[in-house]
Order: C-alpha cells, then structure tokens, then sequence
C-alpha cells in the first residue's frame, strides 16, 4: 500500500474509532443508571469507562502510528552496499515519476541492468570482490545520471534506470543503453573482473501507461536480452511480448494436458524388408490442443524439454503404450519390439530407477521396449551411457541410436556402447536413389551394423524405389509413409490381424 493510502487508512480507522466510542458512552449511560442505584457506585464506572475508551484509543493510534512510519522507514533506507533504492521504494518512486511526466507531457525510459552469469562471478572471484563490483557500478550510475534519475538495485544482480526525456529519440536511448555496459565494465576492470550486462528497454507512455505494466515490459525486453546472449541490449517490442506470453500458456497447457492425461499416442509400423512383415512399431506422441488444434512434436517437446516437463511426458508414454498394446493383445509375441525416445536429459539423470521400478505395466513392457537416444545424448558422457545400457539390458530392455551419421564420432559408439540397433537418418534415405553419396553412406552403415552384429532401420522411407534399394543393400528394416502412417492403436491391431 503506497503511503499516502496507509495515512489516509489510519486518519479514517482513528475518525471511526472516536465515534463509536462517543456513542458508547453517551447511550450506555442509561444502562449503568437503570443497573445501579448507587450513585457514587454509578461514578466510579463513568470513570472506568472514559479510561478504557483513552487506553484503548491510545492504543490503536499508536499501532497505526507505528505502522505508518515502519513503512515510510522502508521506502526511505537504500540498499545497505550500494545506497541505491531498493525494490520496496523503487516501486513508488518510478510511479512518482511517471506521474510528473505525463503532467509535463514528456516521455520516460525505464532500463532494466542484469549483469550477466552473476552466481559464476561469485564463485570464481568470490563475494567480496563481486561485491565491490557492484559498489563500483553503483557508483558511476550516480556519478553520470543526474539527481532526477531513478537508480535502484532490483536484486543481486539486477538494477533499474528511470528518468524523463522530452522527445523519444532511439539512437540516445541505445547509446545511454552502451554507456551502462560501459560503467560495468569499468567498475569490473577496476576489480580485475570480466563482467557484462544484458540491457531490456522500455519507453513511456509508448510501450505501456501504467507503471506495473511499464515493469512488466522492460522485465520482457530484459529477458529477450538474456536470451540472445552475452551483453545484448533490447527494447520491448510487443510482438515478441505476446509471444512470449503465447510461449507461456502453451506450457502450462502442456503440464495440464500431462497432468490430465490429455496427449495420445499413434504407433508407426516398422517393416522387415526381406520378410515384409511387420516386426516391430515406434510410439509417437501427440496433442489435440482444443484451441490450437493439433500441436506439432516439433513444438511441444522442446517445450517439455526446456520447462522439466520431459520426465512426466515421458512416463505417460511409457504407462500409456504398455496399457494399450497389452489391452490390444499385442505384447505376446505379435510385435519384436517396441521403440520409444529418450531425451538426453532423460538418458543422464535417473533413467535406471524409473525403469526398473516393479509395476506390472512395466514389467509387461520391459520384454519389447527398445529405447531409442541420439548420437549427441549417447557421446554426452560416453562412460556413463555404457554403464545406463549395460544395467538396463540386464533386465532385457534394448538400444536404438537415433539418426545415426548426423553427430559426429559414430564410430566410437558402435565400438564402445552395447547397442543392439542404429537408425539410418531420414535424410540419407531422401536421396539414395538420386545421390550416389546418399546411397555409398546408407550403404557402409548397412554393412557397419552387419559388422557389429547390429539390426539397421532405415526412417523415412515414402517411395517404393527407396524401399527397393534398401532392401537391395540387405538393410534389417524399414519405417516410413511408403510403409504405414502412424495408426492409433485399433487401427495397429487391426493392420497386424491381416
């Protein structure tokens, strides 16, 4: 509550309060009298009364009193290391200057300063030194911002820059903009420190009216400035505001539709090419937005990935496919296998326990799941995947390389890991018929897996030429459009009952 509001609450409680305790003295004298005949007994308690009603009305002034000035003490102490304002006074004080600048028909800028990597600083040069990096940057904001500039330190590593300009002027706002990381620099180099500062711009009354929502903004173009790296500077563009804010209820729609088992699950056929049968399916995920409709994997999982969601979604993958392809009768030998992903997030963390747990979904699974990594997630840590592997084929779940010859030291893998399957990447398979380089790499992973006693699937296979030169160069198996789309899966059991 701004201060002004806190006195006028006080001046209205002390008003009320006096008129109720008038009240209660003048109309309860009746009472008294008609209790007591006494007179001097009837005294003694109009006595009693009128103290109660002073103790208690010192009372209240003295708590409304106290708490006025608890709270003006608050908004008037600086930050105790750099003596700028603090969050508390900041908030006021920027709605102060909004309000005389509308009154003068100006325009005001808001910057908002957060030095980048702050926590790595601490730790590599220490507290102190950190410290008196902000002391020294503190100082050279008041050194060459004049007396009317708002300066605030925000949090540890935040600070906010506010003053008035009579006319907008873009390349002053930028260049003020470069002087900050300036004075950052200065004050680190004065510490023997590398720092730099991410910088988001907001502009009254161009990008908001209101002093909450002109924060919000320069929070905006301060987190689109983190985003694009090290030392960038943006101005709040309402564009990407509400794509931002587009980005943000697509995630928690996600946690909802995790939450609520919303996501469905199609099963992609994966064909033997010599025999033509179908010997194994990979799960895909997906979603039915009820307002956006069908979401793409390609949005939504990095979505999953980037917000902690990725382990949840993943387990609803695992629980669902093991329920439906039990409930259709297809875990008893119908399919060999059954291939679903691992982000390597996943692959790193505590992927042995989850799947090692003793339900009986998972146990029913456990004998056809097959998980499929990356190169990328695999080479991570390559003395790690190995032993990930090693434990969970123990217990009879097998490993894909996914996109195999798009990362780089294949080779190793095969050599070092005890996989059981590489996944020849799609883009290989577009132009095998077309591309001699196309074909002579699909072809040496073919015999590599050979080699290694490895089974090879090719992706993406969508024309019957392709499957033919697959089937030519003896790849294992093959998954793709050519074959079958993704079916729910009735449409599995049914397309597997032929």
């Amino acid at each position: 509550m701004p201060l002004s509001s806190a006195r006028q609450m006080a001046l209205l409680l002390a008003i009320l309060y006096a008129i109720l305790g008038g009240l209660w003295i003048t109309f309860s004298d009746a009472a008294v009298n008609q209790w007591f005949d006494d007179a001097t007994l009837r005294q003694q308690i109009q006595t009693y009364k009128g103290w109660a009603y002073v103790l208690f009305t010192a009372t209240l002034l003295f708590f409304l009193s106290y708490s006025a000035l608890k709270r003006e003490k608050q908004l008037s102490e600086d930050d105790s290391l750099t003596n700028l304002h603090k969050h508390e006074s900041y908030v006021v004080l920027l709605q102060q200057l909004l309000d005389n600048t509308q009154q003068q028909r100006q325009a005001a800028v808001l910057y908002y300063v957060d030095i980048n990597q702050f926590r790595q600083l601490n730790s590599r040069y220490g507290f102190n030194r950190s410290d008196q990096l902000l002391v020294g940057f503190s100082e050279l904001l008041r050194k060459n911002f004049d007396a009317r500039t708002l300066l605030a330190r925000l949090g540890a590593d935040q600070f906010a820059i506010a003053y008035q300009i009579e006319e907008t002027h873009h390349r002053q706002v930028v260049d003020r903009a470069n002087h900050i990381q300036r004075y950052l620099t200065l004050a680190a180099d004065a510490e023997g420190i590398q720092a730099s500062a991410a910088i988001g711009v907001a502009i009254y009354p161009n990008d908001a009216e209101r002093a909450e929502h002109l924060r919000d903004a320069a929070a905006t173009a301060l987190s689109e400035a983190k985003q694009a790296g090290i030392g960038k500077i943006r101005f709040y563009n309402a564009e990407i505001a509400a794509q931002q804010n587009q980005h943000l209820a697509l995630v928690e729609a996600l946690k909802q539709a995790i939450q609520q088992q919303q996501l469905s699950l199609v099963y992609q056929p994966q064909y033997h090419l010599a025999s033509g049968e179908i010997c194994g399916c990979e799960v895909l995920v997906r979603w039915q937005h009820p307002q956006l409709g069908a979401v793409s994997p390609a949005q939504f999982i990095p979505l999953a990935e980037q917000h902690h969601l990725i382990e949840p979604l993943s387990n609803l993958v695992l629980k669902q496919a093991s329920l439906e392809l039990d409930q259709a009768g297809l875990l008893n030998g119908r399919l060999q296998q059954v291939s679903i992903n691992i982000s390597a997030s996943e692959f790193h963390t505590d992927l042995i326990p989850r799947l090692t747990r003793d339900v009986a979904w998972l146990q029913r699974l456990r004998p056809f799941l097959q998980i499929e990594i990356t190169e990328t997630a695999a080479l991570e840590d390559l003395h790690t995947s190995a032993e990930v592997i090693k434990t969970l084929a123990a217990v009879g779940i097998r490993f894909s390389i996914d996109d195999f010859g798009t990362g780089y030291s294949s080779l190793s893998l095969l050599n070092d890991l005890p996989i059981d399957e590489i996944k020849i990447d799609k883009s290989f398979i577009d132009h095998i018929v077309d591309s001699p380089r196309s074909h002579a790499i699909v072809e040496t992973v073919i015999k590599l897996s050979q080699a290694f006693q490895l089974n090879s699937v090719a992706e993406g296979v969508e024309q019957a030429a392709q499957a033919a030169v697959l089937k030519q160069l003896n790849c294992h198996s093959a998954q793709g459009f050519y074959f079958s789309k993704p079916l729910p899966i009735d449409d599995l059991q049914q397309l597997l009952q032929q």
